[in-house]
């Protein structure tokens, strides 16, 4: 499977801030976060009547004030949440039924 540039970025972006906020786990808020930074997913939010901006904003304190950090003093290693795994599996699975081989952001969002 191969990714479009802008799924890695986002992806990557999504595993920088969940090390950002000391999470254990990457979750689809962190990648929803990533996505909400590029501009053809907020042009598609605004057309849909949602503020990219004020979106962003929830996510962030959401992910700022609800969930869990990993104490400083204590060593851990990422890992994908359970919905983040479900998540990616359905984008895998709607790739293969359609014959597709490249990931794209609308892949994840469906």
């Amino acid at each position: 499977m191969t990714y479009t540039e802008s799924f890695n970025e986002a992806l990557a972006a999504a595993l920088d801030a969940a090390k950002n906020y000391r999470h254990e786990y990457v979750m689809p808020e962190h990648l929803l976060c990533a996505i909400s930074k590029q501009e053809p997913f907020c042009v598609a939010l605004e057309q849909c009547m949602c503020n990219c901006a004020t979106l962003l904003y929830n996510i962030n304190e959401y992910l700022d004030k609800m969930v869990e950090r990993v104490p400083e003093h204590v060593e851990y290693s990422q890992e994908l949440s359970f919905q983040m795994n479900e998540m990616m599996n359905n984008a895998y699975r709607i790739i293969q039924n359609s014959g597709g081989e490249i990931m794209t952001i609308p892949h994840v969002i469906q």
